[in-house]
């Protein structure tokens, strides 16, 4: 989709704003007996933590927004 903004002159005026549902944490979930014994470690789900990108709307690139929590 930004492509296509972008070819078509689009991008300058449109602002896309991009949201994950939670964040991902560094840090692994270890088998737990009853819940995800017997499956691959995987990373850990940071319900305070959201994943967000802007693109478009002459956004100045490689800017970042920091919550206090």
């Amino acid at each position: 989709m930004l492509i296509d903004l972008k070819q078509r002159g689009m991008l300058d005026d449109t602002l896309v704003i991009w949201g994950g549902e939670f964040g991902r944490t560094p840090t692994v979930e270890l088998p737990t007996p009853g819940s995800n014994q017997g499956q691959p470690e995987r990373r850990d789900h940071n319900s305070h933590g959201f994943t967000m990108w802007m693109a478009g709307a002459r956004r100045k690139r490689g800017t970042r927004a920091r919550g206090d929590g």
